[in-house]
């Protein structure tokens, strides 16, 4: 089963992304983000396999000392095709980038069993509204989401192991600063 790294969101922005994936279930548009138990996120790599508890290890060293941070969302997007991802874009920043780079960089040794998609230089960082969906309602998703979407500020909080499908949390880890601010024994993640 293959595992994903997720960046996770603040509370309230998590009530607002559940809040979304309510409607769109309750509207039979789509179904997986609300029964999936996933939690609102952005995937940030995705291994085919990874050697666990090792991973879990180094992961949790990778975000030691690590502070949250700000993502702005600006827009809806879509992955189309015969299973559509829409999702909200986050401006990609530095933060984001940084993020993604040093993170492939410590866990090269993991590069023939990632997904090619979250790579650096492939990688399109985004929040799932919903995923699986044929073209036609996926379209029917974006004209909801668009009609009442702004965009707005989330944080990232924490990070989560996730094995899937079906999903199931293996390790969250909360980011904060440590006493005395930033730790020069961590990895300049940030």
């Amino acid at each position: 089963m293959p595992y994903s790294v997720e960046l996770l969101f603040d509370e309230e922005t998590e009530n607002k992304v559940y809040g979304i994936w309510d409607e769109l279930y309750n509207k039979g548009l789509s179904e997986y983000m609300k029964v999936s138990g996933s939690k609102p996120h952005i995937t940030l790599a995705i291994y085919k396999t990874v050697d666990y508890p090792t991973f879990e290890s180094r992961v949790e060293h990778f975000f030691k000392g690590s502070e949250p941070f700000k993502v702005n969302f600006c827009s809806i997007g879509v992955f189309p095709g015969e299973s559509t991802t829409v999702f909200y874009q986050p401006v990609v920043d530095d933060n984001l980038i940084s993020v993604n780079r040093n993170f492939f960089n410590a866990f090269r040794d993991y590069d023939d069993k990632a997904w090619d998609y979250y790579k650096p230089g492939n990688w399109i960082p985004h929040m799932t509204m919903s995923l699986g969906t044929n073209f036609e309602k996926g379209m029917d998703i974006i004209r909801l989401l668009g009609a009442s979407f702004t965009p707005f500020e989330a944080t990232v909080e924490g990070v989560v192991i996730v094995k899937f499908r079906p999903v199931h949390h293996m390790l969250q880890i909360d980011l904060k600063q440590e006493e005395g601010g930033y730790n020069e024994n961590t990895c300049d993640c940030f």
